[in-house]
């Protein structure tokens, strides 16, 4: 095994790494240079390897990179009069590699694809939250819990805001600065840096 591999299966990863240990007595981490390939309706499986590179029994472990950020494609005007992103080919060139130009999260101009937001999904530095809701008469009590995924201290870094939609439409919003870290023992979700707020909402209908 070496240090970086190339789109191996996550399976196939943890195979690995158990190989190194008990064939060879090693003990050393797995990064995966490659392990996703953003071209066309992609990445819908990081989510998959996000578990796995999360999972206390693989420490080793420890992550990969996206081929790549952005596409390279240049504005062209087509004959439609319209303009487009065009790639290899589109401007009398041979040989080319096509497409094999337009293999990022964001388009040429920076725009996000469905497969960045993905990829920002699993990489978010903090777990869904748990929420927690009591009736209190013409009130609810909510109780929001936020668990960091980061080895380092980040709740003094954000703002944290929350909002109350019944039916689409917001009932109630506002600041939560009152956050407090919970110790991880504390923590509803799993052992885990974390913070918790609580705040009262005004009960709708739909809304919970």
């Amino acid at each position: 095994i070496g240090v970086a591999q190339r789109y191996v299966r996550v399976a196939e990863c943890e195979a690995l790494l158990a190989e190194d240990l008990r064939v060879f007595g090693r003990k050393r981490p797995l990064v995966l240079c490659e392990y996703a390939h953003a071209m066309g309706n992609s990445c819908g499986n990081l989510d998959a390897y996000w578990r796995a590179f999360r999972d206390p029994a693989n420490p080793r472990l420890q992550g990969g990179f996206v081929w790549d950020l952005a596409d390279q494609g240049l504005l062209k005007r087509g004959r439609d009069g319209r303009d487009f992103w065009a790639y290899g080919g589109d401007f009398g060139d041979s040989p080319t590699d096509g497409t094999f130009c337009l293999n990022g999260l964001v388009f040429p101009d920076r725009s996000l694809k469905p497969g960045f937001r993905e990829a920002a999904a699993c990489q978010r530095p903090f777990a869904a939250p748990e929420i927690q809701a009591t009736a209190a008469g013409e009130t609810v009590a909510l109780a929001v819990f936020l668990r960091s995924r980061s080895p380092i201290p980040l709740l003094d870094r954000f703002a944290f805001r929350w909002r109350l939609e019944a039916d689409g439409r917001v009932v109630a919003s506002g600041d939560a600065d009152d956050a407090v870290a919970v110790s991880p023992a504390a923590d509803p979700l799993e052992a885990g840096a974390g913070a918790a707020f609580a705040c009262l909402a005004p009960r709708a209908e739909g809304a919970l």
